[in-house]
């Protein structure tokens, strides 16, 4: 029951490709599947980093349970990589929050 949310200040022309590719990025975690990860894009935000208005991209990815390290490591590479290659962004001008619960709600209940 992955989320991942991708605010950048680039205008994102391919959002749906863009939302298949961090999706399968998230199969990386095992028991994590395409199937049930939520996206959302929010392109041409004001965002500056390290004072500069330059391509940038905040990732944040919400999870239920907590991966392992090597996970983490894992997907924040395949983001990046992602990010990078689909809208030119550097790999040092993004941010990746990870954002593990033990709490998670679906369809009227809690897992």
């Amino acid at each position: 029951m992955p989320y991942c949310n991708i605010k950048t200040n680039v205008k994102v022309e391919k959002k749906k490709e863009l939302s298949k590719a961090l999706a399968k990025t998230i199969e990386l975690i095992p028991g994590k599947t395409e199937n049930w990860i939520m996206t959302s894009i929010d392109d041409e935000a004001f965002m500056t980093f390290a004072g500069s208005e330059e391509p940038t991209a905040m990732i944040t990815l919400k999870t239920f349970g907590q991966p392992a390290q090597k996970y983490y490591d894992m997907v924040t590479a395949g983001f990046c990589e992602t990010v990078n290659r689909m809208l030119g962004i550097p790999k040092d001008r993004i941010y990746i929050s990870h954002e593990p619960s033990e709490l998670w709600g679906w369809n009227g209940g809690n897992f």
